[in-house]
C-alpha cells in the first residue's frame, strides 16, 4: 500500500530502499518520521494495510485514500476515505488493541527526504507472522545428535 501521496512510480521501477518494521517503533529512516505523532500515523497507515486482509476488495480504494490523507492533508478525501479514515483514528484512540505491527514494514527509498514528484513512493506491506524467529543452540545441537543417531544406526546395521 503506498503511503505517499506526493512521489510518482510505475509497476517495475527499482530503487534502493531501508526496510523498517513498525513493530519497533523506530521510524528514523522512514519518509514522514519528522511529523508529528509519526507513530500513531504509521500505525493508523498499518491498521488500515492490515485491515485490507478482512475487508472486501472494493474498500481498499478508499483505505488507501485515507493513508494517503494521513500523511498529505492534501490528497483528496472522498465519503469512503473519510470512513476508513476516521475507523483508523478510533483504533488509535483504543490504543490499537490487538494489533501486530510486527507484520508491517516500511518500505522507503533511501532519498527518504527527496522533493522530487517523480521520486521513488514510500510503500507498507504485509511480512508473514512478522519478525520470524532464531533457533536457539540446544535446538541445532538436538538435531545434530539425532541426525548423528539415525546415520551411526544405518551404518551399523
Amino acid at each position: 500500500m503506498c503511503d505517499d501521496y506526493a512521489h510518482g512510480g510505475l509497476p517495475g521501477d527499482e530503487w534502493p530502499a531501508n526496510l523498517t518494521n513498525l513493530g519497533t517503533g523506530d521510524l528514523s529512516l522512514t519518509r514522514f518520521n519528522q511529523l508529528q505523532n509519526a507513530l500513531t500515523l504509521y500505525q493508523e497507515a498499518g491498521w488500515l494495510l492490515l485491515e485490507t486482509q478482512v475487508e472486501q476488495q472494493n474498500q481498499w480504494q478508499d483505505m488507501n485514500g485515507a493513508v494517503w490523507y494521513i500523511f498529505d492533508n492534501s490528497a483528496p478525501l472522498d465519503q469512503g476515505a473519510q470512513f476508513w479514515l476516521n475507523q483508523a483514528e478510533q483504533e488509535a484512540q483504543g490504543g490499537f488493541k490487538g494489533v501486530d505491527f510486527n507484520k508491517v514494514e516500511i518500505i522507503t527509498p533511501t532519498n527518504q527526504h527527496d522533493p522530487d514528484p517523480n521520486g521513488p513512493q514510500e510503500l507498507l506491506t504485509i511480512v508473514n507472522g512478522g519478525g520470524g524467529t532464531t533457533p536457539e543452540p540446544g535446538t541445532f545441537i538436538l538435531l545434530g545428535t539425532g541426525l548423528l543417531g539415525l546415520l551411526g544406526r544405518k551404518f551399523l546395521t
